[in-house]
């Protein structure tokens, strides 16, 4: 008898232990996502940026004129140093 209600307390406990551990599982799935989904975002965005100056470089014109559109399309989408940052965070 006395065994019996050791077998039924460790059932329990390993039931108990393998529920929180699905828990944080899934938890972790959906973070994952979410992370995922976040970085996809600034990837995107960071592209879209390097296509514009892409665009602006493929136009002929001079040095002067190209830096100036280079720098206005950085400047629009937070500058230089704001999409440095991105793409540190994201690499």
């Amino acid at each position: 008898m006395l065994y019996q209600a050791q077998v039924k307390t460790r059932d329990h406990l390993v039931e108990m232990f393998l529920k929180r551990m699905r828990t944080l599982h899934n938890r972790a799935k959906a973070r994952l996502v979410e992370l995922r989904e976040r970085h996809r975002a600034q990837t995107e965005a960071l592209l879209k940026v390097f296509a514009d100056v892409l665009m602006i470089s493929n136009a002929p014109q001079d040095h002067a004129s190209l830096g100036e559109q280079i720098q206005a399309v950085l400047s629009l989408n937070g500058g230089a140093g704001l999409l440095l940052e991105g793409v540190l965070k994201v690499r």
